[in-house]
């Protein structure tokens, strides 16, 4: 029985070079868009890309400037509509710009979260973006301090720089709305996937706007993935 023939070794930028009859650098330049190269011998090399099928190996480059042109971004759980917007903009975002994203999902749990960030560095991201932030331990920041830029979008950190809602202002403009339609009896509902600060500062903007008025209050840590604030009309009888 006959073994199959070995697989064709993909073209490199050798080939196209000799294809076009041109220099390697000269190839180079052209793939990267260098303005300098004549209208002519860009044609002759593009076509030999197109004839060939060349595939610039775009890691490679990158690993020989020590970077790429991939973001990592951390997330808590991505079954939540609002981590998956927010993954879907940033993702859009990054490639109007050239750049990619890798997700880490970590359910929340600090041993995913380390266990993401070191695998993220070893593919040598350009950066880091925090959905999600456990912040019960020191081993991110030593994992990243000095290495790569940090971004928290929602969630924060003394070490990064933070793009985030004023979650206290939110929430008592969202209990005052409540109070507005005339709710009286209305309960603030914890998600346990929300980061303690953001959940401690929704929670006192809702304790601030209910105690100024002094209407009672109540609160849950919730056991489902679904957070809101639950009111109930003030009833009509005396």
């Amino acid at each position: 029985m006959e073994s199959e023939p070995p697989a064709a070794k993909p073209p490199t930028i050798l080939d196209v070079a000799r294809r076009a009859g041109v220099s390697k650098s000269t190839v180079s330049n052209v793939i990267r868009g260098i303005r300098s190269i004549t209208p002519e011998t860009q044609l002759r090399v593009t076509s030999a890309i197109e004839e060939l099928g060349y595939r610039p190996n775009i890691l490679a480059r990158q690993m020989v400037h020590q970077r790429t042109t991939i973001f990592g971004v951390v997330v808590g759980d991505l079954a939540n509509p609002f981590y998956a917007e927010m993954a879907k903009q940033i993702e859009r975002s990054a490639a109007a710009r050239g750049y990619r994203v890798m997700f880490c999902n970590t359910q929340g749990e600090e041993a995913a979260e380390i266990a993401g960030l070191e695998g993220l560095l070893e593919q040598r991201v350009a950066g880091i973006i925090f959905l999600a932030y456990a912040g019960g331990s020191t081993r991110p920041r030593t994992l990243l301090e000095g290495r790569v830029p940090a971004v928290f979008v929602t969630c924060s950190a003394e070490w990064g720089d933070v793009v985030c809602a004023d979650d206290e202002r939110g929430a008592r403009l969202a209990t005052e709305h409540l109070i507005g339609l005339g709710h009286e009896r209305i309960a603030y509902c914890a998600d346990p996937i929300v980061e303690d600060p953001t959940d401690r500062a929704r929670q006192a903007g809702y304790r601030q706007t209910m105690g100024g008025l002094a209407l009672p209050q109540w609160s849950s840590t919730g056991s489902g993935r679904r957070t809101g604030c639950c009111a109930r009309r003030p009833s009509s009888r005396s």
